[in-house]
């Protein structure tokens, strides 16, 4: 959100709790749900684009608890994209997802996607099927292990099918991420692009 406005864009920030933000210019704030596809409908018509960066909190429970968080909301606001004519359309998952896992080195796919966060990523995999339901332009960005920091200045964002291998256990800033996806909401590209975000040259083609 600070990222957007601090480029210009007019933002409007869908939330369940609007007392966690303060008024700034250029910004809208609702309150809702994002499992009413109907109140997100009437809060995206008029939008260019929709970015959807949010995820459940990890916890212990999770290792052993079925995670549908992503499940449960992600159609619905695909449903209200659709219904409110949005044309672009931005989605922030995990390196390890679906089949960006076999991109990871051999630890990461054990350790994360394998044990620590499977629930969460497989919660994430299977949302991410009603993206083929999605009339907008999307855009579904995969980024490597996130940590706190400044925004970085030079990362790569490739196809995720011209990466054979991520080496190791790159890492970029939540601020990094965050300029990227900004940045993606002004392409016009074509539906259905997945891509890597990764540290500069750390990856294998």
């Amino acid at each position: 959100m600070k990222e957007a406005l601090a480029a210009g864009h007019e933002v409007l920030a869908y939330v369940r709790n609007p007392a966690r933000l303060a008024p700034s210019p250029g910004l809208t704030i609702v309150t809702g749900s994002v499992e009413d596809a109907a109140a997100m409908t009437a809060a995206f018509k008029g939008a260019d684009a929709v970015l959807w960066c949010l995820g459940a909190r990890w916890a212990p429970v999770m290792l052993f608890r079925r995670v549908d968080f992503q499940q449960r909301t992600l159609p619905r606001v695909i449903e209200a994209i659709n219904n409110a004519g949005v044309k672009r359309f931005v989605l922030m998952s995990s390196l390890g997802v679906g089949d960006t896992a076999s991109r990871q080195s051999p630890m990461l796919r054990l350790l994360l996607t394998g044990i620590v966060a499977r629930n969460l990523f497989r919660d994430k995999q299977i949302a991410e099927r009603a993206l083929d339901d999605c009339r907008a332009r999307w855009t579904a960005v995969y980024p490597v292990v996130l940590k706190d920091g400044p925004a970085e200045p030079d990362w790569d964002l490739i196809p995720i099918d011209r990466v054979k291998k991520v080496p190791g256990n790159p890492t970029l800033t939540f601020a990094t991420v965050t300029r990227a996806l900004v940045a993606l909401t002004l392409e016009q590209g074509e539906a259905g692009a997945k891509l890597l975000l990764a540290p500069k040259g750390q990856w294998q083609g």
